[in-house]
Order: structure tokens, then C-alpha cells, then sequence
């Protein structure tokens, strides 16, 4: 049976403590290589399901990165940008108070913009007339295992710098 000195002892308690304490840049590279691999699965999600006619939905997947709060780090991955402009309506009448008089009339009109994140939604959610792809749900769950590998992938590179 092999037996270790004392030094060989206090070397490994200070690798499992350097490990303990992973670099943020190394968290963030872990969250950026998954997060990859999600964005490219939302693109490739939205192409199967035939929701790309010009292209500005699928091209506007994006990583947001290095968000934290106090105890969480995370990246945002979402359709970002302007999708399309469009005509609203000349005036809306809001009533005040079902059971009494008055109300408001608000000007409206004038040349609006639809962003991505709008678009994304309302395809994932339904609405407008179109039906519920839910295509965010499925290409999340279609590619988890591939993000998981390619962050394990970075996590296993730091360990190897380590020598462990």
C-alpha cells in the first residue's frame, strides 16, 4: 500500500481548494460555450419549422453575456433587434371605470417597430393568428446534452492547466 508524504498531502488540499474556486473567467467561458450551442439549436429550430421566410428572426439570435446576479452567473439567449415596422392604429378609446362616463381617447398611429424578441415570442406563444411552436422549449431541450458537453469540454481544459 502506497503511503504519501506531508507535502504531497498539503499539495493535493491546495489543488481541491483552487478547484473549489473556479475562475469567473473560466465560469464565463463554460456559460459562453453552452450558450453557443443553444443559439445555433434556436437557429436550426426556427429553420425546421418553417418559420423563417426572410432570415431576420433566425440571423437575430444572440448570446447575452456574462449577466450575474449575487449568487448566479448566466448568459440570455434571445432574438435581439428589429424585426419590421408597421402601421397601428389611428386611436384607441380606453374607458375608465366600467360603471361611470368618460373616458380617454389616445392618439396612436404613426410607424411602430416589431422587434425579433416580439416575433420570437409571439411564435413560441401563439398569438396574431399563428399557432404555437413553442420552438424556443424544443430546441432548449433538443440540444441541453451538447451544451452540457461543450461547458464540461472548458471545464475539463482548466482541470488539465491544473494538472489534475
Amino acid at each position: 500500500m502506497a503511503t504519501m508524504e506531508t507535502s504531497d498531502l498539503e499539495a493535493l488540499a491546495l489543488d481541491l481548494y483552487e478547484l473549489a474556486q473556479i475562475p469567473d473567467d473560466v465560469v464565463d467561458n463554460m456559460l459562453l460555450a453552452g450558450g453557443e450551442i443553444i443559439a445555433k439549436g434556436h437557429q436550426a429550430e426556427l429553420q425546421s419549422l418553417g418559420l423563417v421566410n426572410t432570415g431576420r428572426l433566425k440571423g437575430a439570435v444572440q448570446i447575452h453575456k456574462k449577466m450575474r446576479t449575487a449568487t448566479q452567473r448566466y448568459v440570455l439567449i434571445y432574438p435581439y433587434g428589429t424585426h419590421h415596422t408597421y402601421h397601428a392604429r389611428s386611436g384607441t378609446y380606453t374607458k375608465m371605470n366600467w360603471g361611470r362616463t368618460g373616458g380617454t381617447r389616445s392618439k396612436g398611429g404613426g410607424d411602430r417597430a416589431a422587434t425579433n424578441n416580439d416575433v420570437g415570442f409571439v411564435h413560441e406563444l401563439g398569438g396574431h393568428g399563428n399557432r404555437a411552436t413553442q420552438w424556443m422549449r424544443v430546441a432548449n431541450e433538443k440540444h441541453i446534452d451538447k451544451a452540457v458537453e461543450a461547458e464540461f469540454r472548458v471545464y475539463d481544459q482548466y482541470l488539465t492547466s491544473k494538472g489534475l
